[in-house]
């Protein structure tokens, strides 16, 4: 999905103005290279608590960012998903 695209879905993926298309693309990728692919596929299996663990880190900088734009309302779903891994472990 083109960045454009995305943008234009819902209100609140204003967001995704502040990234070069490029930035938007290497997000997409580099979740689906670290979080899915290996799970998936068997592939070093290893890397799926890792990278579930850098998806933390990418919710936090959600939070950050929506925090910015005083999208507060929003910001609980990010809210959720970090509480939720933190009382995970």
């Amino acid at each position: 999905m083109s960045k454009d695209k995305f943008a234009s879905m819902t209100r609140n993926s204003e967001w995704a103005e502040e990234f070069t298309p490029g930035d938007f693309k290497a997000l997409g990728v580099f979740e689906a290279l670290g979080l899915i692919l290996p799970a998936v596929l068997g592939i070093a299996p290893i890397l799926v608590p890792i990278a579930a663990s850098d998806l933390t880190l990418y919710m936090a900088g959600a939070m950050a960012t929506r925090l910015r734009r005083g999208e507060y309302a929003v910001m609980m779903g990010d809210f959720v998903f970090l509480a939720r891994w933190l009382l995970a472990k």
